[in-house]
């Protein structure tokens, strides 16, 4: 009996030796973990200020050097495009989604492209169920290139 006795114990020491800090849970992470202590700086504070009011039928659009506003009065659209970059675009076109979550087309007479460098004014026509208090949404695009939604302008 003494060789099992010779064998067991330093087995059932080696297993002690392992079950007894994995059940406290170790307060040492595992070696290579990244560090959990709290930063010394300010972090960051955030602050509520309530709602963003939007002015009604208002729309920007700023991205890789194209700048575009479009001002809805009534069911009619302006739209101001500034072309900076170094490509032409097609056609300017413009639809939106209501409130009624349908989708509008503008209708412009005698949109067309516009060159580098240059600017462009037109005027859409949208159906009567438009109105710059049910517009949800305002996608611009040129020629076939959707070049995505309009951002509403807050109020300032």
């Amino acid at each position: 009996m003494r060789p099992l006795r010779r064998i067991v114990t330093p087995i059932l020491g080696l297993a002690l030796a392992l079950w007894v800090p994995a059940c406290t849970g170790g307060d040492d992470p595992p070696p290579g973990s990244p560090s959990v202590a709290p930063s010394e700086g300010d972090g960051v504070v955030s602050e509520d200020l309530g709602d963003t009011v939007f002015v009604p039928g208002r729309f920007a659009y700023r991205f890789n050097s194209i700048i575009a506003q479009a001002t809805f009065d009534g069911s009619v659209a302006t739209l101001h495009i500034r072309n900076e970059s170094e490509s032409e675009l097609g056609a300017p076109s413009l639809y939106v989604i209501g409130a009624d979550d349908r989708r509008y087309d503008g209708v412009a007479q005698g949109a067309a492209a516009i060159n580098a460098g240059e600017q462009a004014s037109l005027e859409l026509t949208f159906p009567d169920a438009v109105t710059a208090q049910s517009i949800g949404l305002a996608v611009l695009s040129f020629g076939e290139m959707n070049v995505g939604a309009m951002a509403p302008v807050p109020v300032s």
